[in-house]
Formats: C-alpha cells, structure tokens, sequence
C-alpha cells in the first residue's frame, strides 16, 4: 500500500540533494566552458538552473515526511503558521494583515523622530 508507515524513511536523503546541486554546478561550468556566448548559452543556462531547481522540489516532495520529522525531534524546532487577523468590517469580516505596532527600519530611514511637546496648563 503506497504511503504507509512502515515505508516513510526516517531520515532525509541529503547525499541525493548533495549530488543534485553538483550535478547542476557541473552542467553549469561545462556550459559556461564550452558553449559560445549567444543566445544558445542564455537558453542552456536557463534550463539547467529550470531543471536543477525542478530537481530540487521533486526531492523536497520525497523527504517532505522525513523533514518534517527531523524537525519535530528537534527540541527548538517550533513550526509558525501566520494566519490573518480577522476584522469586523461594517458588520461583516474581512480578512486583513494586522498592523505592525511598531514601525520597520527602512521605513525609518532618513526620518527625524520628534516627541510630541508637553502641552502648559498656564
């Protein structure tokens, strides 16, 4: 029966990962080497980077089980999932990203923060 647990693996299979990301270094190098600068270099590049990361989701997909338990035995391992703040909106929801409470550096950048004066009761 396919997918059981008896035939889940235990442990990622990083030596084909490894050999994957070789494999599309190689291919890379040889056409850098080899192939002529023209569009028949652009087009080969192309698809051995398309390839090598299609190659890296099919094994993503295969170990997906086994990372997931990796992770879950580690002790600091801790999964986020963010959901959307839900909003009641003039009597119906919407769902909205909640407002950051305070302001991100960038945003800040070139910015001269001012504190708001003391208002004198004279």
């Amino acid at each position: 029966m396919y997918g059981t647990l008896d035939r889940i693996r235990r442990q990622p299979r990083w030596g084909a990962l490894y050999a994957i990301a070789t494999a599309m270094l190689a291919l890379l190098g040889v056409v850098e080497a080899f192939v002529p600068v023209g569009a028949l270099r652009r087009a080969l590049e192309i698809a051995v980077t398309v390839l090598g990361f299609w190659s890296i989701s099919l094994w993503v997909r295969a170990n997906g089980h086994a990372l997931d338990l990796a992770g879950a035995r580690d002790p600091g391992f801790r999964r986020v999932v963010e959901q959307p703040a839900i909003v009641a909106d003039a009597g119906r929801a919407s769902h909205r990203e909640p407002k950051p409470r305070t302001p991100a550096p960038e945003r800040l950048a070139g910015t001269v923060l001012t504190l708001p004066r003391r208002r004198s009761n004279s």
